[in-house]
This record gives C-alpha cells, sequence and structure tokens, in this order.
C-alpha cells in the first residue's frame, strides 16, 4: 500500500518525463504548455516551455508575466533555463 502523499511531491513530480509536466493542472490561473521544438533534439537542447503566471496586481495596474524556458532532464537533476519573459 502507498501513501498518496508520498506521491505527491516535487522530486516525484520532476522524475516525470519532461512532456508529462503539462498534464499536471496548475495552480492559480497560470498554466504551462509544451512548445514546438522543431529546430532542435529535445535531448541536446531540451524541452520548451510556456509559462504563463498567476495575474499580480499593484493598485489598479494588473499584470501577468509570461515566461519562456527550456527544460533539460539529466541523470540526477533538471535544468531549467529561461532569459525570456514578457507582460
Amino acid at each position: 500500500n502507498t501513501n498518496s502523499d508520498d506521491d505527491v511531491s516535487l522530486s516525484n513530480y520532476m522524475q516525470l518525463p519532461v512532456e508529462q509536466y503539462v498534464l499536471i493542472e496548475m495552480p492559480l490561473g497560470s498554466s504551462l504548455t509544451k512548445l514546438d521544438n522543431n529546430t532542435s533534439s529535445s535531448s541536446d537542447n531540451g524541452e520548451e516551455f510556456e509559462l504563463v503566471v498567476p495575474e499580480i496586481t499593484f493598485f489598479n495596474l494588473t499584470l501577468q508575466p509570461v515566461v519562456l524556458c527550456t527544460v533539460q532532464p539529466m541523470e540526477d537533476k533538471v535544468v531549467i533555463v529561461s532569459d525570456y519573459c514578457y507582460l
């Protein structure tokens, strides 16, 4: 018998195949979408994703950052790199 709380952890999530990251429902109106990566091999350059962050409101200004990132699984870790964000 497995306790369901043992199955829900960041470690278990990060050990999923990268393609399955988008199958988990994101909280607070955020979203994670896998982008087509036709120009490069996923094993060399990782998988590309778009993360839409929940809305942030400052007084009467509401922003919703969008982050483009690359996820590269390695034997003992997962590397997430982003150098592009827009509002």
